[in-house]
């Protein structure tokens, strides 16, 4: 019999891997909430101490955390590889990527998206519906790209961003680490590290602080296997 397919997270992305992509075999694993909301039987589970059963019970993976969560994402999958398991991408029969694009490992690309010639999309990074990322665009590690954003050719996001629904990125713009552009945004210059900017032109708003809690106690969880 093989090994189930750990989904980690019992969010909205979760149900998407399980409902959109007709994930069989699954378990999902989330130790912040205490149900997971599935009209198909999937066995959950919400304890730290049930980590071990559930690694030995799972070959492969999907780290269902999206939003500006990019770091834990990309945290959480490199713990699991070093656990031998295998990271699993799911990508959209009904995604548009053309043949030159070079991607990574664990990416979730939505139905619709639209990825054009020479862009890099790498690692644990997530394209929802019907995004457009253009030519020759590089996207780095736990970047998401929200629903109907248009990033303009030649465009740089760096690890851990995320772009809002509906915003636009100008052409050969630059969004450094950790940044969080809001939803319906225009982004004409480059953004700096950490900030989070809204509006038409976007302008700063505040700093992007990222709660470490919850991650610190996965880390210390999973070292502890």
């Amino acid at each position: 019999m093989s090994k189930k397919t750990l989904l980690w997270g019992g969010g909205s992305k979760a149900m998407l891997a399980i409902e959109l992509f007709n994930l069989k075999n699954a378990i999902v694993f989330d130790p912040y909430i205490k149900k997971f909301h599935s009209k198909k039987k999937i066995p959950f589970f919400n304890k730290f101490t049930d980590l071990k059963k559930i690694i030995k019970m799972c070959s492969k993976f999907y780290i269902c955390i999206g939003n500006n969560n990019g770091k834990d994402r990309s945290t959480i999958a490199e713990m699991l590889i070093k656990k031998k398991m295998k990271p699993i991408s799911l990508i959209h029969k009904k995604s548009i990527i053309h043949s030159s694009v070079k991607l990574g490992k664990m990416l979730m690309i939505m139905p619709g998206a639209v990825i054009n010639p020479n862009a890099q999309i790498m690692d644990y990074s997530i394209i929802n519906t019907s995004a457009v990322i253009e030519h020759d665009c590089v996207l780095d590690s736990g970047v998401e790209i929200m629903g109907s954003a248009s990033i303009a050719g030649s465009c740089k996001i760096k690890k851990n961003s995320t772009i809002g629904t509906n915003a636009t990125v100008f052409p050969n713009i630059i969004i450094n680490e950790h940044s969080y552009i809001g939803a319906g945004s225009v982004i004409r210059n480059n953004v700096k590290k950490d900030n989070i900017v809204i509006g038409n032109p976007a302008k700063f708003l505040k700093k992007n602080k990222i709660n470490k809690n919850k991650i610190n106690k996965t880390i210390l969880a999973l070292k502890n296997i």
